[in-house]
């Protein structure tokens, strides 16, 4: 029996992921004037970057400005965060939904009896106040939620 004597191969550094994270799936019934401003369903561990958590406090920024912005009037602003989203008309007799799939920021505006407003911030969470703002004057004439700079004419 011969035995070796050579050093064994050194082993590759085998990298960790975290778990995978469960998709998150929200259900909003919407029966009156509403704002939804939505985030992507993150995990802890995307919590600790730097880069998510600015974007986490950007998103935070925008639902406090809509929140004032619409303060005057009986509109209900409601953060979410998920994966999914399926929003529910509860205000007609023949309920209808609309799921959307959470990718990025954004905003979905709804009032009763009207065509909702769905608008995702394409440039990320830092033009979600500017974006949701606009979206949020133009849709329920609300020119308080003007964003400085911002053209927001009345297209309601």
């Amino acid at each position: 029996m011969i035995s070796s004597c050579a050093p064994a191969a050194p082993r590759k550094a085998v990298r960790e992921s975290p778990p995978p994270r469960q998709a998150v799936h929200q259900q909003v019934p919407l029966d009156r004037a509403t704002v939804v401003l939505f985030f992507p369903g993150i995990s802890d561990a995307e919590r600790g970057d730097a880069a998510a958590q600015a974007a986490l406090d950007r998103f935070h920024v925008a639902v406090e400005w809509t929140r004032g912005c619409l303060r005057q009037q009986p509109i209900v602003v409601r953060p979410v965060f998920a994966d999914s989203i399926a929003f529910t008309d509860a205000s007609r007799s023949a309920v209808g939904a609309y799921t959307h799939r959470v990718d990025k920021a954004g905003c979905y505006l709804f009032e009763p009896d009207r065509q909702p407003m769905l608008v995702r911030a394409n440039a990320g969470a830092s033009n979600l106040t500017d974006a949701c703002g606009v979206a949020a004057a133009r849709y329920f004439a609300e020119p308080a939620c003007c964003t400085p700079g911002s053209d927001c004419g009345d297209r309601r």
